[in-house]
């Protein structure tokens, strides 16, 4: 990465506050770490945290997810967390949860690097003034961008690094010195690999990106070795990463491929039609602005076709396409150039941009898609990832007043998918199977160390019938928000409780 990206920025764009905007952006990267709390997919935690916890002793084996035992998961994001934890001293020190947001933290800052780099390298391929603008401001705070790049999710790390090596690839192409050109490119592969190996279906955008530099930038032979060399490099280390976390030689990427796509295993889950991400982008690009900009998108893809940001993600998307297992998420590595793309084609369109530009409709639309924006981007800020994460933190705050008992009836809440949940775990709590007469025991013998985990926001009927009073530790969802039940929304939510369990007469919960 060329250093002084603020200092360029401002050059390339005389005029616009880009320093107030930078802040503003890490402002909300900072935010959003902070308030993101939990995970947004069950991959982000089990496969990646809970090896972590497991490398560090904290977890058996046996309660890892199954793709633990296929051994098909990459380890380099296990191994940056696990080495994380343990400078930090988790949980002796500092606790699991704010080592995750350091997590979310770094991930987002990076990801706010990348995303101005990006930009940096995009604004010269963009003629109109006001488009330049608008890349900047997009790429920062597009509604669902801050919140995504912030995840330490292999999907969001696959992005950063592959982007972050396409960038450097640009500046070899205009290195002044042949040993600058190289060692950008060196530097590029080393990226391209670890995005490999943190996203293994970035190795499509990877495909499509040498591509470009092969058929249509005709780059120097030199730049192509050592791109080449130092991602086979970078692969290399990686293996050497896995097998610190298998104890044994594997090749995940071949295992992920066999297990998923030979075998099934992925689209046993569910399977989606082949227009699922073409739905999803009209729904998420702020309704109804989406039917125009994804119409951008399609007009940046043809008119722009020699581009390399069309190049990467074009094999990236049909590639998701023509797979029956589907998720939103799957596309994330691809949003870092989703801005720069809608750019691109809206220059593509100069006459029709400055006709509309004059309409009074124009002016209306353009504040009633930045309130839309706005709104969807504070409440992604300020919401939990997870709502389960309320019950987890709130349990182990109360771990630290001494013992806890805590009775369930499931596996719930440390054991999700037949996974262990033992992060957020703390050591001193013991979760019994329920059973009201021992419930009532214990409680009796321990006084305000009893607790109850209900898959529901009310207490059961026994706690009165048993004479038992219980007070509301946590719950996923508040008691007053549940009564706004539009188009019944809760049933899409976790409903967990944890009841305080004490002898006497039942008072409310």
């Amino acid at each position: 990465m060329r250093p002084g990206v603020l200092r360029e920025l401002k050059a390339e764009l005389p005029g616009v506050g880009v320093g107030p905007i930078v802040a503003a952006a890490a402002a909300v990267v900072a935010a959003s770490a902070w308030f993101n709390e939990g995970f947004f997919s069950h991959d982000e935690h089990f496969q990646i945290l809970e090896f972590a916890w497991f490398k560090l002793g904290r977890t058996p084996p046996a309660a890892l997810a199954w793709e633990f035992g296929e051994r098909m998961r990459p380890a380099i994001q296990p191994w940056l967390a696990a080495g994380v934890f343990k400078v930090l001293g988790v949980p002796r020190v500092v606790t699991p949860f704010f080592a995750e947001f350091l997590l979310r933290l770094a991930s987002g800052l990076l990801g706010l690097w990348v995303s101005l780099e990006v930009c940096l390298r995009t604004i010269p391929w963009v003629r109109e003034p006001s488009l330049k603008r608008l890349l900047l401001v997009g790429m920062l705070f597009l509604w669902f961008l801050p919140y995504e790049h912030g995840r330490f999710a292999s999907e969001n790390w696959g992005g950063i690094l592959f982007f972050g090596g396409v960038c450097l690839l640009l500046d070899a192409r205009a290195a002044a010195t042949r040993a600058r050109a190289i060692h950008r490119s060196a530097c590029a592969g080393l990226l391209w690999g670890a995005a490999f190996f943190c996203r293994f279906q970035v190795g499509l955008a990877v495909a499509g990106a040498g591509l470009w530099l092969v058929l249509v930038d005709r780059v120097a032979l030199r730049i192509l070795i050592a791109l080449a060399v130092s991602f086979a490099l970078a692969c290399a280390v990686n293996v050497t990463i896995d097998h610190w976390l298998y104890g044994a030689w594997v090749c995940t990427p071949c295992n992920y491929f066999y297990t998923n796509i030979v075998l099934g295993k992925a689209a046993a889950f569910s399977t989606e039609p082949w227009w699922f991400y073409l739905g999803q982008m009209l729904g998420l690009l702020v309704p109804p602005f989406s039917l125009l900009l994804v119409a951008l998108l399609g007009v940046s893809v043809w008119c722009r076709r020699s581009n390399v940001l069309v190049w990467s993600v074009v094999p990236f998307v049909v590639g998701h396409t023509l797979l029956g297992h589907k998720e939103v998420r799957f596309l994330i590595p691809m949003t870092y150039a989703l801005v720069p793309l809608l750019a691109l084609g809206g220059d593509c369109l100069p006459e029709a941009m400055t006709a509309l530009k004059v309409r009074p409709m124009y002016a209306i639309a353009v504040r009633l898609f930045v309130v839309l924006n706005v709104l969807a981007l504070m409440v992604m800020t300020f919401k939990p990832s997870s709502e389960t994460a309320v019950v987890y933190r709130r349990l182990y705050e109360e771990s630290r007043r001494g013992p806890m008992v805590l009775y369930s009836a499931s596996a719930l809440p440390y054991s999700m998918a037949g996974s262990a949940v033992d992060f957020y775990r703390p050591e001193n709590l013991t979760l019994k199977a329920l059973d009201v007469p021992k419930l009532r025991a214990e409680t009796n013998a321990n006084p305000h160390r009893v607790f109850l985990f209900q898959q529901s926001l009310d207490p059961p009927d026994w706690i009165a019938a048993n004479h038992l009073a219980c007070a509301p530790l946590a719950r996923t969802i508040p008691l007053w928000a549940s009564q706004v039940n539009v188009n019944n929304w809760t049933s899409r939510m976790y409903q967990w409780s944890v009841f305080a369990i004490a002898t006497g007469p039942s008072g409310p919960c």
